[in-house]
C-alpha cells in the first residue's frame, strides 16, 4: 500500500522471516521498518521513483507458491512482480503501456459483440476455480483481459457475473491475456500463465511484452510456448475472424 509520495508498506506472510536487520544490510537505499501483522514498511527516496517509476526489495531467502499469492491477495492495490532475489514494486502507470491495453481490450469486445460468441472480462473479474490437484481448494486469480466462450460457459450464465463482479464459472476462461506493464515483468507473467491459468484449464494464454516486442502464445495441454512478434497481426482459430493489431503503439516505448 502506498501511503505517501514514497512511503509504502507491504504484508507479508507470516510463514516468511522478515529479519530487519538482514533484509536493511540488502537494501541500502532503502529505509526499513517492521509493524504489527507482519507489515514491512519502506521509506523510499524520492529521487529514485521519478527516475524509475518502480523500486526493487532484495530478499533474503525466496517465496514460496502460498507466500506469493499471500503478497497479490493481501496487497492487491499493489502492483508487484517478483524475480528472485527481488521483489519489484512498480509506481507509475505507462500511458503508452494502457493504450496497448485499451487497443486489445478494445478490438476483443467488438468482435465478441458482432459475433455473440462469448463475454469479455477485465483486470476487475475476480476467478475463483477449484484447484485441479485439490478440489476442496479455492485458486483466486486474475488476469488483465479475459474471453469466455458461450460454448464453455452459457450466456445466461456469464450474466450473472455482472451483479456481483465475481467470475464464478468454477472454470477457467477461454482466453486469458496478460500484459508486461514494465521491462521486469515478463518472466513472473510467463509463471503465472503457464502455472496458474494454463494448470486451471485456460484454452488460450498470450503474454503481451511491449518491451521485448514479443507475444508468448500457450495452448491448452502444454505448459510450453511460442514466440511471435508484436509486430505480427495475431490470428487464431479460438477467436475466428478476430485480428489483433496494436503495433502502431508499440515503438513509443
Amino acid at each position: 500500500m502506498r501511503l505517501s509520495r514514497n512511503f509504502f508498506e507491504l504484508r507479508f506472510p507470516k510463514s516468511y522471516d522478515l529479519d530487519l536487520m538482514v533484509l536493511q544490510q540488502k537494501n541500502p537505499n532503502l529505509e526499513l521498518n517492521l509493524a504489527e501483522n507482519h507489515i514491512l514498511k519502506i521509506h523510499v527516496p524520492v529521487l529514485e521513483l521519478e527516475k524509475y517509476e518502480f523500486f526493487k526489495i532484495q530478499l533474503p531467502q525466496s517465496l514460496n507458491h502460498p507466500e506469493i499469492e499471500f503478497l497479490e491477495i493481501e496487497n492487491n492495490d499493489d502492483r508487484l512482480e517478483f524475480d528472485f532475489p527481488y521483489l519489484i514494486y512498480s509506481t507509475g502507470i505507462d500511458l503508452i503501456i494502457s493504450t496497448i491495453t485499451a487497443v486489445i481490450l478494445s478490438q476483443l469486445v467488438m468482435w465478441a459483440l458482432k459475433n455473440k460468441k462469448g463475454g469479455v472480462y477485465t483486470e476487475d473479474a475476480d476467478y475463483k476455480i477449484p484447484d485441479p490437484d485439490n478440489p476442496d481448494e479455492i485458486i483466486w486469480v486474475k488476469a488483465d483481459i479475459t474471453y469466455i466462450s458461450y460454448d464453455k460457459v452459457p450466456e445466461s450464465k456469464q450474466d450473472t457475473y455482472k451483479k456481483d463482479g465475481i467470475v464464478g464459472s468454477q472454470k477457467a476462461p477461454t482466453v486469458a491475456v496478460e500484459i508486461a506493464s514494465n521491462r521486469y515483468q515478463r518472466k513472473a507473467l510467463i509463471w503465472k500463465m503457464r502455472f496458474k491459468w494454463m494448470f486451471l484449464g485456460t484454452n488460450l494464454g498470450i503474454v503481451v511484452c511491449p518491451f521485448k516486442k514479443e507475444l508468448y502464445i500457450f495452448e491448452k495441454g502444454s505448459y510450453d510456448y511460442t514466440t511471435q512478434s508484436i509486430y505480427e497481426p495475431f490470428m487464431h482459430p479460438l477467436l475466428e475472424g478476430l485480428v489483433w493489431d496494436f503495433s502502431h503503439k508499440v515503438d513509443k516505448i
